[in-house]
């Protein structure tokens, strides 16, 4: 299940991820404001973060608690497997559609961010795709259903833009 093949087609869809979220907030930067920017480009992998901290520390300190020291690395392959196509997928859901607000809000002032973000956006969710096409030939049943719920949870949470005392 956790292939080298695994392994790197989710590492190139992390680094394909992070350089779209840096050219689109290089370019609405200069073209809306900084704000914009890192409200559309940056904060949705930002308000992943305590997702994968929960579900790798948690599991991770059970194993240590219980004793179970065989098991150690279970945790490391679940975060594998289930977290980070998920993150990776669920903040480029957000991204695209606070994307399109912000397309609809600035209009064609916005759509160079669109057009910088969107190629290597696509590769990464292709290569993400590709990671869980061959995770799923050895995973059990509900596997994909998992991701489903993980991927649609991360990609709600990017999409709102929480301050002290309330939810925007």
């Amino acid at each position: 299940m956790l292939t080298p093949l695994v392994l790197a087609l989710l590492f190139l869809a992390l680094t394909a991820y992070i350089s779209a979220a840096a050219m689109a907030a290089l370019v609405l930067k200069e073209t809306v404001s900084a704000e914009v920017s890192s409200d559309v480009a940056v904060s949705p992998m930002v308000r992943s973060a305590p997702y994968m901290l929960v579900s790798i520390a948690i599991p991770w300190l059970l194993t240590l608690v219980l004793g179970l020291r065989d098991a150690v690395k279970l945790p490391i392959v679940m975060f594998l497997l289930v977290i980070v196509p998920s993150t990776i997928m669920g903040s480029l859901l957000s991204s695209w559609l606070l994307m399109a607000m912000t397309l609809l809000r600035y209009g064609k002032s916005a759509l160079p961010g669109l057009l910088a973000f969107s190629p290597p956006a696509i590769l990464s969710a292709l290569l993400v795709l590709k990671a869980l096409w061959h995770i799923s030939c050895f995973a059990p049943a509900g596997y994909l259903f998992i991701i489903l719920v993980f991927t649609v949870l991360i990609a709600l949470n990017g999409c709102v833009k929480q301050e002290v005392g309330h939810v925007v």
